[in-house]
């Protein structure tokens, strides 16, 4: 029986774990080690999920949580219709700038004799 306390306490070094240095400093660095981890996934998962993520699903969700914020009271009706009309601003496409030219049938590109309207001429055959 004496040998089996002896083998329970033969492994174990004297004194607190608390005062000594390699025990606390390689629990602190595992830690960091840990944390640092975990803030990169955090990060590396908030990239991925806003660069699958439509803009015009983020719009919708973000025009819904103004309408509850409306309907909860926190926003004034002014501040509601402006906050709408920048995200109508945002999902709207720009219009496309007008052709220059007298008329649209007879409208010539820029700096070219030749009318809108004509197709290009055909390419020349290949040499033989």
């Amino acid at each position: 029986m004496s040998s089996l306390s002896l083998f329970a306490d033969g492994g174990r070094p004297s004194g607190s774990p608390f005062t000594q240095p390699d025990l606390i400093f390689g629990t602190v660095m595992l830690a960091g080690a840990l944390l640092v981890g975990a803030g990169v996934v955090y990060v590396m998962d908030r990239w991925r999920k806003r660069a699958t993520l439509p803009e015009h699903d983020q719009t919708g969700a973000d025009l819904s949580g103004f309408r509850a914020m409306y309907q909860r009271g926190e926003l004034t009706e002014e501040e509601y219709a402006r906050l709408r009309q920048k995200v109508a601003a945002r999902v709207k496409p720009a219009p496309a700038a007008p052709p220059t030219g007298d008329a649209p049938g007879g409208a010539s590109l820029p700096g070219s004799d030749v009318p809108a309207g004509t197709p290009p001429p055909p390419e020349p055959p290949p040499p033989a």
